[in-house]
């Protein structure tokens, strides 16, 4: 995160500093492990350049109710693959179709029986963009790859360890590779 400017045809971004890496994930070993190792060496490599390291914060964030508002801070791809006759093809859906909710829900429940071992609590679920327009639809080629995505503001209600999953693990799919990385913006009576 921070300031950049996109060069397509050349193939590289150009960062000014200072610039921000966010890493999250739902076990803290894997996170104490990360912030050692970084700053022990002092340094991360992103590409082909080794970026010095000034600091490194954690946060723990701790969901109290049921009502959040969550800030994307990398796309949020929910997708199907498709079979029509002999073709497979992959249909990323938008926020304000109504299997986005459907599959998000689907998503995070699997997360959660990764890290607990039980059943997420699913009932009043619900996800709801907010503050979502057409300039955050986002397509991004990784690895050779179209990956179609949105940003923007989203309110997320249930049960408030399910909505900690969707902070710590990201909300939606190919997280591992940077997808629906969030960021709790409010909390919501309720």
């Amino acid at each position: 995160m921070g300031k950049v400017r996109v060069a397509p045809r050349q193939g590289y971004m150009l960062f000014s500093p200072p610039i921000n890496v966010v890493i999250c994930s739902p076990l803290a070993i894997i996170l104490q492990e990360v912030a050692s190792g970084l700053l022990k060496q002092g340094y991360i490599r992103l590409g082909k350049e080794l970026l010095q390291v000034d600091k490194v914060t954690a946060t723990d964030q701790v969901v109290q109710g049921r009502n959040i508002v969550v800030r994307m801070l990398s796309p949020l791809t929910v997708y199907s693959t498709l079979v029509d006759s002999e073709y497979r093809y992959t249909h990323y859906y938008s926020p304000f179709e109504p299997r986005f909710q459907e599959l998000i829900l689907a998503n995070l429940t699997k997360k959660y029986w990764l890290i607990f071992g039980r059943q997420a609590e699913q009932e009043g679920f619900s996800i709801e963009p907010l503050s979502v327009s057409e300039k955050d639809f986002k397509i991004v080629k990784y690895k050779g790859t179209i990956i179609k995505g949105w940003m923007g503001i989203y309110r997320l209600q249930g049960d408030p360890q399910l909505l900690e999953v969707a902070l710590d693990a990201g909300l939606g799919g190919k997280n591992s590779q940077g997808f629906g990385c969030c960021e709790l913006v409010g909390v919501e009576g309720g």
